[in-house]
């Protein structure tokens, strides 16, 4: 009789802690979410927004830096972006990260430095752009641009102008 108690007691155990594993693992992505508030606290941010686009363009301007690495300091052609895609995949861990998760749009890229030398760029890898926002995203004003130097900034649209003309972008 005991025995089978202690039996029913265990099954009833291992219920329970199924159950918990698989609320936690329904209620686990909600938990996670992006709060609404950015990194000071008190000033909200949209989900997908400035943060997660800057963090696709350093993907982005990571997997240019190692093609370079790889192919004798010589970036790829960038004129066709298909083309780039596919050259640039055995690079990126995120196939989402071409897309800009606030309004799904692809990045821009700078045809320019297409089958450029890196050589060519050593003084001015800081202020030669790779990867940028073709539209400023809603409500905040500017729009994230990528580096050769492997920085993103966040430009305000007033700036971006005298910027895209000296980079001279279409």
């Amino acid at each position: 009789m005991k025995k089978r108690r202690r039996e029913a007691l265990v099954l009833k155990i291992l219920f329970a802690f199924v159950v918990l594993f698989l609320l936690g693992m329904t209620l686990y992505p909600f938990l996670t979410m992006n709060t609404g508030r950015g990194a000071s606290g008190d000033r909200p941010t949209q989900i997908g927004g400035r943060a997660d686009s800057h963090r696709r363009l350093r993907q982005l301007n990571a997997a240019l830096r190692m093609y370079a690495t790889d192919y004798d300091e010589r970036l790829p052609p960038m004129t066709d972006p298909v083309a780039l895609r596919l050259l640039l995949a055995p690079y990126l861990s995120d196939v989402q990260a071409w897309f800009n998760p606030a309004n799904g749009n692809a990045y821009a890229v700078n045809a320019k430095l297409s089958s450029q030398s890196l050589k060519n760029y050593k003084k001015a890898a800081g202020k030669t752009i790779t990867f940028y926002e073709p539209r400023p995203a809603a409500g905040n004003g500017g729009r994230n641009v990528g580096y050769l130097d492997g920085q993103v900034r966040w430009t305000p649209e007033a700036q971006w102008k005298q910027t895209k003309k000296a980079a001279t972008l279409p």
